[in-house]
C-alpha cells in the first residue's frame, strides 16, 4: 500500500467508517473530502464495513459512486510502519489522540433523521451532546497538542504515548487504553440477609396464624 506517513502526503486523510456515513447523511455525498484533501485513503476493513449491509444499505450507493477517487486499499492496513514513522521531528507526533465519539447527530435507524439542528447556533449542552457529539469532538481535536495531553484516561478523549501503542501491538482501540472507574458497591453480609429473611418469615407465619384464628 502507499506510504501514508510520507511528509509529501501532508493533506492525506485516512478515514474510518463513521465520518463517511455522517458526511453522507449530512450533505448527501463525500465531495467535501475531495476538496479538502489531496488523498482520501479508505482501509479495506472500512470499505467492507460500509458495504456490509448490501447495495441498498444507507450510504453504499454514495460510497461506490466515489470509489474512482477514493483510495480504497486492496489489503488490510498494517499500522506498525505508519505509527513508527510518525516521529516528532518529521512532522509527526509521539502521542496518539484517541476519542470515543458517541453520537453524530443522526438517528441510528435506516432513515437517518437529524436529531438536532444541522448547524447549531450555540454550544451544545450535555443533553444535546448525547445526540450530537461531533462539535465537541472537533474542539477536542484542535486541542490535541495542548490541553488534551493532560486529560485522564477515564475521560472521553485522551492521548497515549507512541511507545505504549507499540507495546500493545499497535492496537488503536480506545478501550485498550481507557480506564474504567467502577463505583464502590456495599454488599450486605450474608448472615444479616438470612436474619432478615428469618424475621420476615416469622412475621408471615404470625399473620397466617392470626388469620386462621379468625376463621375458627
Amino acid at each position: 500500500m502507499p506510504d501514508l506517513a510520507s511528509p509529501a502526503q501532508a493533506r492525506c486523510l485516512v478515514s474510518n467508517t463513521t465520518p463517511l456515513i455522517a458526511l453522507t447523511a449530512a450533505t448527501g455525498g463525500l465531495d467535501v473530502l475531495r476538496h479538502l484533501y489531496q488523498r482520501v485513503v479508505v482501509p479495506l476493513e472500512v470499505a467492507d464495513e460500509v458495504r456490509a449491509g448490501g447495495p441498498k444499505a444507507f450510504g453504499v450507493d454514495v460510497f461506490n459512486a466515489a470509489a474512482h477517487w477514493l483510495e480504497i486499499q486492496p489489503g488490510p492496513v498494517v499500522l506498525q510502519p505508519f505509527v513508527e514513522d510518525r516521529k516528532p521531528n518529521s512532522g509527526g507526533t509521539d502521542q496518539a489522540w484517541l476519542c470515543d465519539m458517541r453520537a453524530d447527530g443522526w438517528s441510528l435507524d435506516d432513515k437517518r433523521q437529524p436529531l438536532l439542528a444541522l448547524n447549531p447556533a450555540k454550544a451544545l449542552g450535555e443533553a444535546d451532546q448525547a445526540k450530537n457529539n461531533l462539535p465537541d469532538v472537533l474542539v477536542r481535536w484542535r486541542l490535541k497538542e495542548g490541553a488534551e495531553r493532560q486529560r485522564s484516561r477515564t475521560e472521553q478523549s485522551f492521548c497515549v504515548p507512541q511507545a505504549e501503542i507499540a507495546g500493545n501491538g499497535f492496537d488503536l482501540s480506545i478501550n485498550r487504553y481507557k480506564e474504567v472507574v467502577h463505583d464502590a458497591v456495599e454488599h450486605v453480609p450474608p448472615k444479616e440477609i438470612l436474619a432478615r429473611l428469618a424475621a420476615l418469615e416469622a412475621e408471615i407465619q404470625a399473620g397466617m396464624e392470626s388469620l386462621e384464628g379468625m376463621l375458627h
